[in-house]
């Protein structure tokens, strides 16, 4: 019945974002806030927007959106930029009209995520700390009227992996599925791919967006880590581009909504 009612609600916000084009239809800006919280270390900054729209009686869903290696998290992208951003934009927006919160955390010095650096104790990371705060601030409303029962995450490259990474290290909040762009297991790190011996079956379901003919993230490495999700219970889907190297895919806007929507509670 909750489902229900939900879709009702998006049915009468559909395309309700402050997306905007601008530079002659080359550029898409999407309106959004910005929040800085104390890290472990240093201030850190969070993007967010919600959609336009009234939120639904439990609140909007969430999309938590993680930035790929040195490309720092925008809501504002032109068709020319490099690795797809386009299409990370254009999956913003589309997260926006289907009434999702859009958070986005900046990695720290908008360099990467630490979900896979050689040396670092993720747990004791900087950026472990970041995303129990960001939870911790959504249930408290900071953000706006979230829903903490339907929480996902997407991300691409670093932030992939980084995205991977709420299944292992951040389980006292349950992320209803993932979206994956351009990587592999949370450790992982372009052609190194250490798999895990064990697979928790409660491991969100898990959406892999992939270029054929990556060049950073050899695509065998998603192939390998999707078989062992499956193996061991855990609902996934592969998106491959023919055409594509390390970036998002056309295809993404539509899929990690229909993915997304598909698992609300």
């Amino acid at each position: 019945m909750r489902l229900f009612f939900f879709f009702i609600f998006l049915s009468h916000c559909a395309l309700a974002s402050h997306c905007n084009y601008t530079n002659q239809g080359q550029t898409l800006k999407c309106s959004h806030k910005s929040l800085t919280l104390d890290g472990l270390y240093a201030k850190r900054e969070v993007l967010f927007a919600l959609p336009e729209s009234p939120p639904p009686p439990k609140g909007y869903p969430v999309a938590l959106f993680f930035q790929g290696s040195f490309f720092p998290m925008k809501f504002e992208r032109n068709k020319s930029d490099p690795f797809g951003g386009f299409n990370e934009i254009l999956t913003i927006q589309a997260l926006l009209e289907a009434g999702f919160m859009v958070i986005a955390p900046k990695a720290g010095a908008n360099l990467f995520w630490q979900s896979n650096l050689i040396g670092i104790i993720y747990d004791l990371s900087s950026d472990k700390y970041l995303i129990n705060k960001i939870l911790t601030e959504i249930k408290a409303q900071t953000f706006g009227h979230a829903d903490t029962e339907n929480i996902f995450a997407l991300g691409i490259s670093s932030g992939g992996y980084m995205t991977d990474r709420m299944a292992h290290s951040h389980k006292h909040q349950r992320f209803n599925a993932l979206a994956i762009a351009s990587a592999s297991y949370a450790k992982c790190g372009g052609p190194y791919c250490p798999l895990p011996d064990e697979i928790d079956p409660n491991h969100p379901p898990t959406l892999f967006m992939h270029g054929r003919i990556d060049p950073v993230v050899p695509i065998i490495t998603m192939r390998l880590y999707d078989k062992k999700l499956r193996e061991n219970g855990v609902k996934t889907k592969k998106i491959v581009q023919n055409t594509a190297t390390h970036q998002w895919l056309k295809k993404a806007p539509k899929a990690v909504v229909s993915w997304f929507k598909a698992h609300l509670r």
